[in-house]
């Protein structure tokens, strides 16, 4: 009987549907049905405010994950600005002594391979001279 009476305290249907039957059924008054009446609203008021305090709580647990979020963020964003930048006219050095060097690079590399094109057209040449001469030198000779 006890069980009864604290599964009423909480759940609302106990009470509601025997003051619903007896205000149908048996012709009842408010007055004949106070204890109900009375019992309904403290649930009201009970979970209302466990409600209200349950709402509270999740409010501030947000609060505090948005706050460390916004900490974090900001956190994040001073580190991004202290970082030194390079002034535009750093980069412009910067982009004209990679330039610089690339065009070099490129100069030497194509030195190096216009001098190994030279020997080999002087070596053609020395071979070509040397067959001319052997040829002229076997003219003169008859």
């Amino acid at each position: 009987m006890a069980d009864d009476r604290l599964a009423q305290l909480a759940m609302p249907d106990g009470y509601g549907i025997r003051g619903f039957v007896r205000m149908n059924a048996m012709g009842a008054t408010i007055q004949d049905i106070q204890v109900e009446y009375n019992a309904l609203w403290a649930q009201v008021v009970f979970y209302m405010l466990t409600t209200c305090l349950v709402y509270n709580y999740q409010i501030r647990s947000a609060y505090r994950h948005a706050t460390n979020q916004i900490s974090a963020t900001q956190e994040m964003i001073r580190m991004r600005l202290n970082r030194p930048k390079a002034t535009a006219e750093e980069n412009v050095e910067e982009n004209i002594e990679e330039k610089i060097e690339e065009n070099i690079e490129e100069k030497v590399e194509v030195e190096a391979e216009s001098k190994s094109e030279d020997k080999a057209v002087e070596k053609a040449e020395d071979k070509v001279a040397d067959k001319t001469e052997d040829k002229t030198d076997g003219k003169a000779e008859e």
